[in-house]
C-alpha cells in the first residue's frame, strides 16, 4: 500500500496535488471537433478525467487513513506524500467528500504520536488578488495571506457536512492530545468545538422510522458531539494554556 501510494503521487494527473488537467495542443489543421479544446466533447473529456482523480484521491485517502491508524511506522511516507500545501488544497479547493477523508486522515495521522504536528504547525501562504482596476493607473496586484492548517480544520468544525465536521473534530482532538505544542494554535478552535457541543440533530426529533437521511445525519451529529467533547477535554489535558479561553 506504501509503495502504491508514492506511484499515485508521482503520477503526472497529479492525483494528490492541485495540479489542474492539461488539455492536449490543438491541430488547428485538423477539421476535427474533438480537438478542440473548447468544444463540447473535450469539455466532457476533461469534467470525467477531473471525475475520476476525485475518486481516485477518496480512495487514496481512504488507504492513507487505514494505514495511519495501524501503525505510526508508516507516518514518514505519509508525511512526504501529504504535504501541508496537499492537505490545505484537499480542505479548500475540492469537495466535502474529500474534505471530510482528509479531516479523518489527519486525525488518524496524530493518533498514535506527536510526530504529525509539525506539519499541523506549518503555514501556507496564500495569493490573492486585489482589484483596483476600478481605479486609473493601478492594476491587479497579487496580497499574500498566512494561514495555519489548524485555522482551516477550525473551520472545518462548523461545516455543512456532518462527516465533515465530525472528522474535523476528531482531528483537532488528536491535535491536542500528546503534548501542548499546537496549543498556542489551538485556540481558534475553542469556539467551533463549542458550537458542536450544542449542534442540533438536523432540525430533526431523533428518527423513529424516518428518512434514512436524517437518521444518518443524527448519527453523525452525535459522533461530533462526542468527538468535540473529547477535543475540548483534550485542550486543557497537557496545559492550562487556555483554560481562560475555555472559561470565557
Amino acid at each position: 500500500e506504501c509503495k502504491g501510494l508514492t506511484a499515485i503521487d508521482e503520477l503526472s494527473i497529479s492525483v494528490f496535488g492541485s495540479k489542474t488537467i492539461e488539455k492536449a495542443p490543438v491541430d488547428r489543421n485538423n477539421d476535427d471537433d474533438e480537438d478542440d479544446p473548447s468544444s463540447p466533447e473535450a469539455f466532457e473529456s476533461a469534467e470525467i478525467i477531473e471525475s475520476n482523480r476525485l475518486d481516485a484521491l477518496v480512495s487514496g485517502l481512504q488507504i492513507s487513513s487505514q494505514l495511519a491508524r495501524n501503525s505510526e511506522s508508516h507516518y514518514s511516507l505519509l508525511s512526504s506524500v501529504f504535504t501541508a500545501k496537499k492537505l490545505y488544497w484537499m480542505l479548500t479547493e475540492t469537495n466535502l467528500t474529500v474534505a471530510a477523508k482528509c479531516c479523518n486522515l489527519i486525525g488518524n495521522l496524530c493518533r498514535h504520536s506527536g510526530k504529525f504536528y509539525d506539519v499541523l504547525s506549518t503555514t501556507i501562504c496564500k495569493v490573492e488578488v486585489t482589484d483596483d482596476s476600478s481605479v486609473r493607473g493601478k492594476p491587479q496586484r497579487p496580497s499574500f495571506r498566512h494561514i495555519s492548517l489548524l485555522t482551516i480544520l477550525a473551520k472545518c468544525c462548523t461545516s455543512p457536512d456532518p462527516a465533515t465536521r465530525k472528522f474535523a473534530s476528531f482531528a483537532v482532538g488528536n491535535a491536542a492530545f500528546h503534548s501542548s505544542e499546537l496549543y498556542g494554535q489551538l485556540g481558534v478552535c475553542m469556539q467551533p468545538l463549542s458550537a458542536a457541543l450544542v449542534l442540533p440533530s438536523s432540525g430533526n426529533p431523533p428518527s423513529n422510522g424516518g428518512p434514512d437521511g436524517n437518521n444518518e445525519q443524527n448519527i453523525a451529529d452525535e459522533k461530533t458531539r462526542a468527538n468535540a467533547a473529547g477535543a475540548v477535554g483534550n485542550l486543557i489535558r497537557n496545559s492550562g494554556l487556555l483554560s481562560g479561553l475555555m472559561a470565557e
